[in-house]
């Protein structure tokens, strides 16, 4: 693709997938395609604005169950984008539910922040090279599992980080319920399910979100199992002391009247 033409290919792309809605054109795919291989060529600059172009265009493959389709056009975006950012400079990209996020560490770490969706990466993982992160409102990967974040998707460029000294950590914004459990999960492409692993944990469950840890990168969220918890408990508990006659129903001479009537 010309030059001049690159911009109007990658909108014309975004227009197409997005009023293809759930069924993306492969045309739209197409489109994007070549708009990258220009930029990749040189042929022509990956600008921000065609950079969001193509996230939609991602967007759309994504909710028309293409995940690979999408993951492609959003990976290759931010290899090419990350590639002249200097020590601490990161890079972001905003698509229809996506963002997108390409940092070099500073020193002593690559942290992306991507609205619900925040990751810091230890610089001793990365060799140098830039950390690109992905957050999809909605998750790209599906099994069923009752999520109570979207997908955050992990990198590092040319780099396979794992079994790390020092975890990378993740926070995830949701609206925390006392009275879930939450775990942190990963996709497992092999069973292509959301599963609890030893190498990602819960660091901490607070009012404005649930913190992971994890010594390996891969595609991440929160699960919300439903029931009660300890704080759910106590929580409940305090609520009935504050009932008016609890205190009648606690007493000694209540509980030995219930006794007696079985």
């Amino acid at each position: 693709a010309p030059p001049r033409l690159a911009p109007t290919l990658a909108a014309a792309a975004a227009a197409d997938a997005s009023n293809a809605g759930a069924n993306a054109s492969a045309a739209a795919l197409e489109l994007a395609g070549d708009v990258l291989n220009a930029t990749a060529s040189g042929q022509a600059n990956l600008t921000e604005d065609v950079a969001e172009d193509l996230l939609e265009v991602a967007a759309g493959a994504a909710a028309a169950g293409d995940t690979d389709g999408a993951a492609d056009i959003v990976d290759e975006v931010l290899e090419q984008s990350s590639q002249n950012l200097d020590e601490g400079e990161t890079v972001y990209f905003e698509g229809d539910g996506v963002v997108a996020g390409a940092a070099v560490a500073n020193g002593t770490a690559a942290t992306l922040d991507l609205g619900d969706g925040v990751v810091s990466v230890p610089a001793a993982a990365t060799n140098g090279s830039a950390v690109t992160a992905v957050f999809w409102d909605d998750a790209i990967h599906d099994d069923g599992t009752d999520l109570a974040s979207g997908e955050l998707n992990v990198d590092v460029v040319a780099t396979d980080v794992s079994g790390l000294d020092e975890a990378v950590e993740l926070r995830f914004r949701v609206n925390v319920d006392p009275c879930a459990t939450y775990r942190c999960v990963t996709w497992d492409e092999a069973s292509k399910k959301w599963v609890e692993d030893v190498a990602v944990t819960v660091a901490s469950v607070e009012e404005e979100g649930v913190a992971c840890e994890t010594t390996h990168l891969s595609a991440f969220a929160v699960a919300e199992l439903a029931g009660s918890n300890d704080a759910c408990a106590a929580a409940s508990c305090r609520r009935f002391r504050a009932t008016p006659g609890a205190s009648l129903y606690a007493s000694a001479g209540y509980g030995a009247w219930l006794g007696l009537q079985f």
